[in-house]
C-alpha cells in the first residue's frame, strides 16, 4: 500500500460505543483482528506520534512509479522473541508447540509472499492477473548475534502480566517495554540483520484485550525519532493458540506494514480517491471506503467502487477472515521489494545469509539448567550439537522416561519437565562417539 507503513494494531469488540474521547479512543483502537468492527489502527499511529510532534506527517508512497527488480530472490533471517508469563505459556504448551507453531507460522507466510497458498484459487478471476509473487522467504536465523548457535527462538518467562502500548520509555510507540531486558522483555537482535518478532501478551491500558499485532517499520525511525531496536513486529500470543481459528495471516498482514504497505482503503476514514481521500495509493488495488470483516462473497460493492468488480476483500491488508484472504497484488509486491534493493529501508536484512545456517562446529560445549528444574530442562550448545544422536532421562529407578531420537543437530534442545513427578534424574546425552550423563532435579 503506498504508504509507509504505519502501524497496525487489531481489537475486537471495539464497537461505536466505546469510542473514546478524541484522540484517546484512537490511541487504543487498533487494526486487523477478530471479525468484530477494530478501528483506528491508523489513527493509533497518528495520535500517539502527534501528541508529541504536531508537525508529523504520513506520507503515501506510490507503488508504480519506480520500477522495481522482479528477478532475484530475497532471504530474510527472522528471529522470535517469545515474552510470556508462566501461565500464559502454559497456553501455548511445550518448547515442542512452539517450535510447531513457529514453523506453521513460517510456512504460511511464505506461501503468502511466495503466491503459492492452496486458498489463493478463492482470487476472483477478475483479479488473478493482478497476483504479485514477492519472491521473500522468511528463514529462522541460526546463528545468533554472539555467534552462538541458535534455534531462531528464544523464550523468556517474564513476571509482568504483558505489556501495554503505551508506556513510559522515551520516544518509544507500541509495546515497547517488551523489547528491553530492564524492563522485562527481550533485547532486539540487531535490526540491520535481524528481523526481529516479539509474541506478547499486549495490554490496554493494563488489561487483557483482543489487540492482535504492530508493526514499525525502518522508516519511522528516522522519520519519527524512534530507537532503531524497536523497529519489528509484535504478535499477541494467542493468535497462535487460544482464538478458536489461529490468525497466522496476522504476521503476513503486518509484514505488509513492515515493508511500507498501508491498509487497502488508505485509513482516511471513508473518503474516496476522487473526494480527497488518500486510498491506499497502489494503482492495481480498486478504490475503498473503509475496512473489511468477516468473508464476504464476491462481488462485494461500497460507495468507493459501487460497481464493476467491487472492492478487493481478499487482499492481505483488509481485515477480512484469515481463510477469505489470498494475495498481494503485482504493485504491492513492487513497492515491497524496493525497500529491500540497493538504498531501501529493509535492504540490510538482504546482507547477512550467514546467520541463517548454524556456526561451525568445534569443540562440544554445552549447558543443561534450570537445576533444579521446575518447567523446562534446557539443553544448550554454544555451536551445535555435533555428533548429538539421542538424549534420554531416567528416574530415579531406573526406568527410561524420556528419548528423544536426534535427526538434525541443533544448537538448543528442552524438555518440559510438567509431566515428571517430583525427585531426581539422569539425563544421558548419547553422541556418536561418547555418551555424557547430568543429575537432574525436578521440583514441583
Amino acid at each position: 500500500m503506498k504508504g509507509v507503513f504505519i502501524i497496525s494494531i487489531i481489537r475486537i469488540n471495539f464497537s461505536t460505543m466505546l469510542m473514546r474521547l478524541l484522540c484517546i479512543v484512537c490511541l487504543l483502537g487498533c487494526g486487523h483482528c477478530f471479525g468484530q468492527q477494530p478501528k483506528c489502527a491508523y489513527s493509533l499511529l497518528q495520535a500517539s506520534l502527534k501528541a508529541r510532534d504536531t508537525a508529523a506527517t504520513f506520507p503515501i508512497h506510490t507503488g508504480n512509479k519506480v520500477t522495481a527488480d522482479e528477478s532475484t530472490a530475497y532471504r530474510i533471517p527472522v528471529v522470535f522473541h517469545i515474552v510470556l508469563n508462566s501461565t500464559q505459556m502454559s497456553v501455548l504448551g511445550t518448547t515442542e508447540n512452539i517450535r510447531s507453531y513457529i514453523a506453521v507460522q513460517l510456512e504460511v507466510i511464505n506461501q503468502d509472499f511466495n503466491a503459492q497458498s492452496s486458498d489463493s484459487t478463492g482470487i476472483p478471476a477478475v483479479f488473478k492477473p493482478l497476483h504479485g509473487n514477492a519472491k521473500v522467504r522468511f528463514e529462522l536465523a541460526h546463528t545468533a548475534p554472539d555467534g552462538s548457535a541458535s534455534e531462531g527462538y528464544n523464550i523468556y518467562i517474564t513476571t509482568k502480566q504483558g505489556f501495554d502500548f503505551e508506556n513510559d520509555i522515551t520516544n518509544s510507540v507500541g509495546f515497547s517495554d517488551s523489547k528491553y531486558s530492564n524492563t522485562g522483555g527481550i533485547d532486539a537482535w540487531d535490526p540491520t540483520t535481524y528481523l526481529n518478532v516479539w509474541v506478547i501478551n499486549p495490554l490496554d491500558n493494563g488489561k487483557t484485550n483482543t489487540l492482535l499485532g504492530l508493526a514499525i517499520p525502518p522508516s519511522f525511525v528516522a522519520r519519527y525519532n524512534i530507537p532503531d531496536v524497536e523497529q519489528g513486529i509484535t504478535l499477541n500470543y494467542l493468535t497462535w493458540k487460544g482464538m478458536g481459528v489461529p490468525r497466522y495471516r496476522t504476521l503476513t498482514h503486518e509484514l505488509g506494514h513492515y515493508f511500507e504497505l498501508r491498509h487497502i482503503w488508505g485509513d482516511d476514514d471513508g473518503k474516496c480517491a476522487n473526494t480527497g481521500g488518500n486510498d491506499d495509493g497502489i494503482e492495481d488495488t480498486p478504490p475503498q471506503a473503509k475496512e473489511t470483516y468477516g468473508c464476504p462473497h464476491f462481488p462485494k460493492y461500497d460507495a468507493c467502487s459501487p460497481a464493476g468488480s467491487g472492492i478487493m476483500f481478499m487482499n492481505y491488508m483488509d481485515y477480512t477472515d484469515d481463510a477469505c484472504q489470498h494475495m498481494f497484488t503485482k504493485e504491492q509486491v513492487s513497492l515491497m521489494r524496493r525497500q529491500l534493493q540497493v538504498y531501501g529501508n529493509s535492504y540490510s536484512l538482504t546482507r547477512h545469509p550467514q546467520v541463517l545456517d548454524y556456526p561451525a562446529a568445534t569443540a562440544i560445549s554445552y549447558t543443561v539448567s534450570p537445576n533444579p528444574a521446575n518447567r523446562f530442562i534446557n539443553i544448550s550448545f554454544a555451536q551445535t550439537s555435533a555428533g548429538l544422536q539421542s538424549i534420554r532421562l531416567f528416574n530415579a529407578m531406573g526406568q527410561q522416561v524420556y528419548e528423544k531420537k536426534v535427526e538434525m543437530q541443533q544448537g538448543f534442545y528442552s524438555i518440559d519437565a510438567t509431566v515428571f513427578m517430583k525427585g531426581l534424574y539422569l539425563l544421558q546425552l548419547k553422541f556418536a562417539d561418547k555418551q555424557e550423563v547430568h543429575r537432574i532435579s525436578v521440583q514441583d
